[in-house]
């Protein structure tokens, strides 16, 4: 697959990198996901969100499931951030996870909200 998809070969660098800034991760977070989902010339997620939306109610008669659809500009950095700090454990680098998404509660680790609008 990283043969066929260049960026997906170029995000996935930056994820394996110890010393990727938070943006970085973000942007190359963002520019994979808009590969996956086919909308690689949009601008971000939130216009491809958008772009999928309108395609999907012009054709179709049925609920369009909010699940089909990318995921938010803001929604997709949390991950990028939650991933990153998963790859780094496994090339064992010790990442505080409060510093990659998680938030630390008595009985376990759980991921913050991204706190943006959930419409399309």
């Amino acid at each position: 697959m990283l043969k066929k998809f260049e960026q997906l070969k170029d995000s996935a660098a930056i994820f394996m990198s110890h010393t990727s800034s938070r943006e970085d991760i973000a942007r190359a977070g963002e520019k994979a996901l808009l590969e996956i989902y086919g909308t690689p010339k949009s601008p971000n997620l939130n216009a491809a969100r958008v772009e999928k939306f309108q395609v999907k109610v012009a054709n179709s008669s049925v609920y369009v499931a909010p699940e089909k659809l990318p995921p938010t500009t803001n929604a997709a950095s949390f991950h990028s951030y939650r991933t990153y700090h998963q790859v780094q454990a496994w090339r064992g680098k010790d990442l505080s996870s409060l510093d990659w998404g998680w938030l630390d509660s008595p009985k376990w680790s759980h991921s913050c909200k991204d706190g943006s609008a959930r419409s399309p």
